[in-house]
C-alpha cells in the first residue's frame, strides 16, 4: 500500500515560501467521539499515516473545529452526549452549504451498525460507514483513498 501524503516542503532551490508541488500535504482528519479509548485506537491506528489528527468529544466540539479549520476527512461516532452525531453531520452541511464549500466526506462509525443507523447516516450526510470495533484496514485503506481538498 503506498503511504499516505507527507507534509509538504519547500524546495531549497526554489523561491523562498514556494511549496513543491511533487511533494503533497499531510490530511487533516476530524475524529469525533466521545469514548477516550476510542479516540486512543484511532490515533495508534493513525500514527504510521503521518496525518494531521484533530480531537472532538462530543458532536457539539466536532462542529466547532470543523468551522475553525479546513479537513480532508471527519470520522463521527454517532451516539454522543450534547450533540449526537447525526445532528453534527446536519450542522456541518448546513455550514458547508451556507458558505459555498464542497462537501468533505463524513465517515459514521459506530458499533450499532444496522440498516436503520446508516440510513440516518447517508441522510443526514455521511458518505460511507465503518463498524467498531475498527478494522484497521479498512480505515487505512479509507483514509488513503481520500483525495487531497484543495487549499
Amino acid at each position: 500500500m503506498p503511504p499516505i501524503a507527507t507534509e509538504a516542503a519547500e524546495d531549497p532551490g526554489s523561491q523562498a515560501g514556494c511549496v513543491d508541488a511533487a511533494r503533497p500535504r499531510r490530511r487533516r482528519i476530524l475524529l469525533a467521539d466521545d469514548h477516550p479509548i476510542c479516540r486512543l485506537e484511532v490515533q495508534c491506528l493513525l500514527e504510521p499515516l503521518e496525518v494531521d489528527l484533530e480531537l472532538a468529544g462530543d458532536g457539539s466540539e466536532a462542529v466547532e473545529r470543523f468551522v475553525a479549520g479546513r479537513f480532508d476527512l471527519v470520522l463521527m461516532d454517532i451516539d454522543m452526549p450534547v450533540m449526537d452525531g447525526l445532528a453534527a453531520i446536519r450542522r456541518i452541511r448546513a455550514h458547508e452549504r451556507a458558505s459555498g464549500a464542497a462537501p468533505t466526506p463524513i465517515v459514521t462509525y459506530t458499533g450499532g451498525a444496522c440498516a436503520q443507523v446508516r440510513n440516518a447516516a447517508q441522510e443526514a450526510g455521511a458518505g460511507a460507514h465503518l463498524a467498531k470495533p475498527l478494522c484497521p484496514h479498512e480505515l487505512i485503506a479509507l483514509i488513503e483513498g481520500v483525495p487531497d481538498a484543495e487549499l
